[in-house]
């Protein structure tokens, strides 16, 4: 981010080219950073030998730029494809275009995963990876800031200090000024993940972006579009924080609240990367051109994430298993969820049910109402 990110935006911005050298030798040459690092390598290529995993170790070490500390972690990422997912496919990319930068509003399942996958995609093809939105309270972590923030990731402030106005105009500044210079922006579509499986965009999101158009006196409408949005969904065939986020739900309903466990997002996170998702589908959607207000906007990029969603059989078996309708067939697939489902605590099935279902209730809601469900 160069001067700019210097000055105005240093608290919140990702890492600059200039300071990649420094942080990289930081990093490894922090002991836990480096033992972490090196198992989660060998989890990624279980093919490789102590001395592929040196060759690696140095490439990172040598990495001059963010471009380039990127490129080393691309063969990582794909090995962890291999090994956690049943495969990974998309769709649209097509509607993206090399020649703009665009603010891509995604619906969020897991922490990492989410962007990285789409920015994979996006790399294989010769596009230029995003910069991406995260929440600061995954970054208390020295070492995991650092090695985050050299991946384009800026921060999000949330809770308590989202109150201060100034805060989000800060964070609608920053998001404006990349776009305008500097590249793509990954943003979930609302604060935190979409643990029940419904993926709705809070307005609040939107509102957050056009704070930047009251220094600039412009009009709204021509600040969103001049970001050339684009909605996407992705969408996982499991996901392996399917439990912990039943049992969060379940506190809330019981307790009125929910209290994290000590680094229980560094866990979450870990989990979330190597834990099997199966088959994993990403569907770009079409830039919206037409905007005339933030609830229309809103209605947009819902019905674009809600309509591209990819059903898989685990949305399909919930589903009947939630509307009491028995199932079609009962081959493998079937076997595989509930089997999955057999080792969910008792008190937890109908929330775990729920979760996989509400993907395939909303769209069929939608599909018959043609509105977005409240």
């Amino acid at each position: 981010m160069q001067e700019q990110k210097l000055n105005e935006f240093e608290d919140i911005s990702p890492y600059g080219d200039d300071e990649v050298p420094e942080v990289v030798e930081r990093l490894f040459n922090n002991f836990f950073f480096n033992f972490l690092f090196k198992i989660a390598l060998k989890s990624t290529k279980s093919d490789w030998g102590s001395t592929e995993i040196k060759d690696k170790m140095n490439s990172f070490r040598r990495a001059k730029t963010v471009n380039e500390f990127q490129e080393c972690l691309m063969d990582p990422l794909e090995g962890l494809i291999k090994n956690t997912t049943g495969g990974l496919t998309y769709s649209g990319l097509e509607n993206v275009s090399k020649d703009k930068n665009h603010l891509f509003i995604s619906n969020h399942r897991d922490i990492v995963m989410d962007p990285a996958l789409m920015n994979y995609v996006l790399y294989i093809h010769g596009y230029k990876t995003t910069s991406i939105a995260t929440g600061m309270n995954l970054l208390n972590l020295s070492a995991v800031k650092d090695l985050m923030k050299l991946n384009k990731i800026f921060i999000i402030k949330r809770g308590k200090e989202n109150v201060l106005f100034g805060t989000l105009k800060h964070q609608s500044r920053f998001i404006s000024n990349y776009l305008s210079n500097y590249g793509s922006v990954w943003l979930a579509q609302a604060e935190g993940r979409a643990k029940d499986g419904n993926d709705f965009t809070e307005e609040k999101v939107i509102r957050m972006l056009g704070l930047t158009r009251k220094m600039q006196g412009r009009v709204l409408e021509d600040v969103l579009r001049g970001m050339h949005i684009i909605p996407v969904s992705i969408s996982y065939e499991y996901d392996p924080l399917d439990v912990w986020k039943a049992r969060e739900i379940h506190s809330k309903i019981i307790n009125g609240t929910y209290k994290k466990w000590p680094l229980e997002d560094f866990f979450s996170m870990r989990k979330g990367l190597f834990g099997y998702k199966g088959r994993v589908h990403i569907a770009f959607g079409t830039q919206i051109t037409q905007i005339d207000s933030k609830q229309g906007l809103v209605a947009d990029i819902d019905k674009q994430i809600i309509n591209n969603y990819r059903i898989w059989p685990s949305n399909e078996l919930a589903y009947q298993i939630v509307k009491d309708i028995p199932f079609s067939s009962f081959g493998d697939e079937t076997r595989k969820f509930l089997n999955r489902r057999e080792k969910v605590p008792a008190h937890l099935t109908d929330i775990f049910d729920h979760m996989y279902a509400n993907p395939l209730i909303n769209k069929n809601r939608y599909l018959s109402q043609n509105t977005i469900p409240a």
